[in-house]
């Protein structure tokens, strides 16, 4: 675990984009994470894969694939054939 990046526990619903947004810290910065095609129910999405979103965070930030603009976005398909 990179302790430099830290992902807040939590989320907030995107309402008509079937999305979630998280937040971590990398190093002081707050960056915004945004997960989209969520398919049922976001807080069941959240609860079932919370680890797995943490990971794939700490993931791209790691393998430098973020370019350090927030929001960073995940697919939620993507994240689940991972």
């Amino acid at each position: 675990m990179n302790q430099m990046i830290q992902v807040q526990d939590g989320f907030e619903v995107i309402e008509g984009k079937n999305g979630i947004q998280l937040s971590c810290y990398v190093g002081a910065e707050l960056v915004a994470i945004h997960v989209f095609n969520i398919t049922g129910e976001p807080k069941s999405f959240y609860l079932t894969h919370q680890f797995d979103i943490e990971e794939a965070i700490t993931d791209l930030i790691e393998n430098q694939a973020w370019n350090g603009v927030s929001p960073l976005e995940l697919d939620a398909k993507s994240l689940l054939l991972s």
